[in-house]
């Protein structure tokens, strides 16, 4: 009876030992990134900004993050459940990781082996596609690849990647020529 007591209360220090350990999530101003990230829903004023500030800051740090959050794929107990009472849904994660990816660009380069896996995953492929398509010129080989694909769906979405990608690029250097005018 001792001894069962015994292992029962060192079950329980073990378990709060786990659920207290600190998190390896960079952190800005006090919140963890993963708070940041799910915080890009908010509409308060200039809260986009400081999100932006935000991951600028925590750079390459959060790329496990948002590795881990790009494959997040909904669990069948997750199916019955109301989508409030559960938090964010698997597509919500990976949307946010993917604007994350995006916004990073050529930082996230050290994550293109690890997207091009993932494209061949029917659950988080578009969300892989979509984050390579920010990681210019690293991601043109794989998206190019992807275009000449076999599957359909893959190059699918390749080529919206790369629609994306020369759209994005495009923007930036009318952006950039219209400052220099107003100059």
């Amino acid at each position: 009876m001792v001894v069962g007591g015994v292992l029962v209360a060192a079950g329980l220090l073990a378990a709060f030992a786990f659920l207290r350990r600190p998190s390896t999530e960079p952190t800005y101003a006090g919140q963890r990134f993963n708070q940041w990230l799910m915080g890009l829903a908010d509409t308060a004023p200039g809260f986009e900004l400081a999100v932006n500030q935000a991951m600028k800051t925590m750079g390459t740090n959060m790329l496990p993050c948002l590795l881990e959050m790009i494959q997040s794929k909904e669990t069948r107990a997750g199916i019955f459940v109301r989508p409030q009472a559960r938090g964010f849904s698997a597509q919500a994660k990976r949307n946010r990781a993917t604007a994350a990816i995006v916004a990073l660009g050529e930082q996230a380069k050290p994550i293109v082996p690890q997207l091009v896996a993932l494209t061949q995953d029917n659950a988080v492929g578009p969300s892989a596609w979509l984050a390579l398509s920010g990681i210019l010129p690293d991601a043109i080989e794989p998206i190019a690849a992807g275009i000449v694909s076999t599957n359909e769906t893959d190059s699918m979405w390749a080529v919206t990647a790369l629609h994306l990608a020369i759209t994005r690029k495009a923007g930036e250097q009318v952006f950039l020529g219209r400052r220099d005018t107003i100059r």
